[in-house]
């Protein structure tokens, strides 16, 4: 029992470090452009994974696809409360972006409006 509570928390924990990864990643990538990001923010009663700003638009990018905190999507009532208050929604895919990587970049810079 013990080992398997151990097992758990440790697949927990690398789960989060590699969601991490993938968030910082991206973080990373957006504030080499000169955007203004922030991870992990509640706005509105909806947990965003990254918030960033550009040219004086908000955009909420749901990172989806990667097994931990960042997994889902948003619920659609979620994409509704935030197009409501003119926050556009970006979603990035994790397979797409280990995949192709330069592609994911360019997409998501041009759906920013950062090109």
């Amino acid at each position: 029992y013990i080992n398997s509570i151990q097992s758990i928390k440790k697949d927990i924990k690398q789960s989060k470090t590699t969601v991490d990864d993938f968030a910082n990643e991206v973080t990373d990538f957006l504030k080499s452009k000169g955007l203004k990001v922030e991870l992990g923010k509640r706005l509105a009663g909806v947990d965003l994974d990254l918030f960033v700003q550009n040219k004086g638009q908000l955009y909420a990018i749901d990172l989806v696809g990667f097994p931990g905190v960042f997994q889902s999507t948003l619920p659609i009532e979620k994409y509704n409360t935030l197009n409501r208050m003119n926050i556009k929604i970006v979603v990035l895919s994790f397979s797409l972006w280990s995949s192709e990587l330069e592609k994911s970049q360019t997409t998501l810079l041009q759906k920013i409006g950062k090109t």
